[in-house]
């Protein structure tokens, strides 16, 4: 068999990628599926706060946690958060996690607060900046 390899675009192996993976999964299952929640807090009828949240395999993984500018600081994230992991907590998920950046000192504190621990450091991981794996037991 003559093998070459060469350098291509993403869009040439995204067909052969997304068919072999799907064969994969299937004949081995090592993924439980995914789930994808979202929460948003009100005041006003107007969202001041926002949450996307992932559950696979008994772990809630927040994808994004975003409170309006003016008003973090005001407790409304922590409210949020402790929200998703009471709720996490009810459909079964044992343990809660992040991903942060070093260039939000003030996020990395307050997910230190609310009991999450830096698990992994991920050094330049993206925009040159190092990034946060953090978790938390539920």
């Amino acid at each position: 068999m003559d093998i070459k390899i060469k350098e291509v675009k993403k869009e040439d192996t995204e067909n052969f990628a997304n068919e072999q993976w799907a064969i994969n999964d299937k004949k081995f299952s090592f993924l439980p599926p995914k789930k994808t929640f979202y929460f948003a807090s009100y005041s006003g009828g107007e969202i001041i706060g926002y949450a996307q949240t992932e559950i696979r395999g008994g772990i809630a993984e927040t994808r994004s946690l975003l409170v309006k500018n003016n008003l973090q600081g005001e407790g409304i994230g922590t409210r949020l958060l402790s929200y998703v992991e009471n709720w996490a907590k009810t459909e079964n998920c044992v343990k809660s996690v992040i991903k942060t950046s070093s260039a939000w000192p003030k996020t990395v504190r307050f997910y230190e607060k609310m009991g999450y621990k830096k698990d992994a450091v991920l050094p330049k991981y993206y925009y040159g900046v190092d990034w946060y794996y953090m978790s938390k037991k539920l």
